[in-house]
Formats: C-alpha cells, structure tokens, sequence
C-alpha cells in the first residue's frame, strides 16, 4: 500500500452512516479538548501552517458501543480495502467547531499519527469544508521539518468517505469555516 491513497465512498450503507452520525453528534459521547489539533510535531510550521483546536475522544474496544463500531470498522476495511486489521493502534474520533477566520490557504501542521509503520483510515462522519490534504513527504528517522513539502491530493470530507493511507505519509486539514468537522481516525497494523 505504499504511497497509495484509497478512497472508498459508501463506507458504511446510508442507514448505518445515519445511524452513527446521529450517535456520535448525540450526548453519549464523552469529548477531551484539545488545544492544539495536532500534539507532537511542531517543528513543520511554514507561512500557511496554522494551528486550531478540537476535541478528541478515544474509542475503547472493551465498550460494547465501541466495539461493535469498531468490529464494523475492521469489518469493513476487509471487504471494501481486502486488508485484514492485525492490530488497532488508536481509534480517536475528532470533533471540530467551525472557524471563519481561518483563510483559504491556510492548513494544520503536517503529520503523521506514529512515527512507525501503520495503516490510516479517516471516516468522515459529516459533509464539511475541511479538506484533507496529503503531502509528498513520507516520515522517516532521516526526515527533516526543513524539508518543503508539497501537496499532491486534496480531499473534501463527504459523509459516509473513508480514505486508507500508509500512516507515515505526512497529512493535514483545513479548519472548517463554515460547518462541524467529525471524522474517525483509526490506526493500526
């Protein structure tokens, strides 16, 4: 899967994206601020690199509501991807407000979920104006934030969109400016 960036729509069937939209915007969800949406790679920051806030909630497979998401998830990577999910590394959903002050070229810090080898999947739960982007930089014990970096895939969030990645490929977002950003960030072997 190397460089491949792989976008399935119609992740889960409509009435299932439903469903866990309504879930996930619901009340049962317990949310951690973040002050910054991205926690350890600060080092990559150009002209058009600005950070934003979000909130944060880590899917505990040991939950019955987690697990059976998260048994769809993996269920799901199989039949749509053909890859089978040996282990979850981390399964955060994100939650972010919209900012209208964000400008258009403006975009999170570039990175990378771990520093070791793994698997990303992004499910949008909502349509929203925060695209993701993918760089042309991939992260190794060699690489350097000095490094430019270029971006050569833009992707609008759509309800129900999963994208699959190699987890070293440096990645960001835009803030939404106008709607409520929620997506699935699911990491694993």
């Amino acid at each position: 899967m190397n460089n491949q960036i792989i976008i399935a729509e119609n992740f889960f069937q409509p009435y299932l994206q439903k469903k866990y939209k309504n879930f996930f915007f619901g009340d049962q969800i317990a949310w951690n601020f973040n002050q910054h949406a991205t926690s350890d790679q600060k080092e990559y920051y150009g002209l058009n690199v600005k950070e934003d806030s979000s909130f944060a909630h880590i899917l505990d497979e040991t939950q019955k509501d987690s697990k059976v998401f998260l048994d769809q998830v993996k269920s799901n990577i199989r039949e749509k991807f053909g890859i089978e999910v040996k282990e979850t590394l981390r399964a955060r959903l994100r939650f972010s407000m919209p900012n209208p002050l964000y400008e258009d070229d403006w975009y999170l810090p570039p990175h990378t979920d771990f520093k070791t080898p793994h698997k990303t999947l992004i499910y949008y739960i909502n349509d929203n104006d925060a695209e993701t982007l993918f760089f042309n930089k991939k992260y190794d014990s060699e690489f350097k934030y000095d490094e430019e970096m270029k971006v050569i895939k833009k992707i609008k969030p759509k309800q129900g969109t999963a994208v699959l990645f190699d987890g070293l490929i440096f990645h960001a977002a835009r803030a939404s400016r106008t709607k409520l950003r929620m997506l699935l960030n699911f990491n694993f072997l």
